[in-house]
């Protein structure tokens, strides 16, 4: 009997060596810890690159409604979904990068469904408008 607990502690050490070389660990209240607490300076860029689209993205959207502009959104569209490329890519990459990456693609969804939904809404608009349908305009 103690030569059977013996065995399968040190099976579950093999097992959580195994995933620390993998790069991340689970801990006991189910969060994860990193063995790589810093990221490079080529990774940062990335994610830095993927966020700022991700916030023209998510900020583009509004503002071409308001103008009225198809060119601006669809920019603002463009953006969103280069974001959510990258960050897909980084969080295939795991360890801190991915686990960074996974926080903004959450913001990054919400700016391609806004950008999409306001591009239609400005199509349609724009549709009515040429048929003789009188629409709003702000300016």
């Amino acid at each position: 009997m103690a030569e059977e607990n013996n065995n399968s502690s040190q099976n579950a050490q093999n097992v959580q060596a195994e995933i620390v070389e993998d790069g991340q660990n689970a801990n006991s209240e189910g969060g994860f810890q990193f063995t790589h607490l810093e990221m490079t300076p080529e990774e940062r860029k990335r994610l830095k690159i993927a966020q700022v689209c991700t916030m023209v993205g998510c900020i583009a959207a509004p503002l071409s409604l308001l103008a009225r502009s198809t060119i601006v959104c669809f920019l603002g569209l463009c953006c969103a979904i280069y974001a959510f490329f990258s960050l897909r890519k980084m969080i295939n990459e795991g360890d801190l990068l991915g686990y960074y990456a996974n926080q903004v693609i959450r913001t990054d969804r919400t700016g391609i469904i806004l950008s999409s939904v306001v591009l239609v809404v400005i199509i349609g608009l724009n549709i009515a408008e040429s048929n003789g349908i009188e629409t709003y305009s702000l300016f």
